[in-house]
């Protein structure tokens, strides 16, 4: 068995937890802020969305219209 086949055993095995690594991996990696529906659905904490996000604007020049839809999106998830 090759690398490959392995790696797709394992996510086929574990989807669920590698789409919620991948989730925060592209927070961390592009600023995109996860909707609702994904942030329920995998168990993301506020906490792992804002460490995650504050890795991204260390390494990032800050953007107004990200940092207005990250407030938003939280407010969608914090009041409901």
């Amino acid at each position: 068995m090759n690398n490959c086949e392995r790696q797709k055993k394992f996510y086929d095995k574990n989807k669920s937890t590698c789409v919620r690594m991948k989730i925060l991996q592209q927070i961390e990696r592009k600023g995109s802020i996860p909707t609702k529906s994904s942030v329920e659905k995998y168990s993301i904490t506020f906490t792992e969305i804002m460490r995650n996000y504050e890795t991204y604007l260390k390494t990032n020049e800050v953007c107004n219209k990200t940092v207005l839809k990250l407030g938003k999106r939280m407010q969608e998830v914090l009041c409901t």
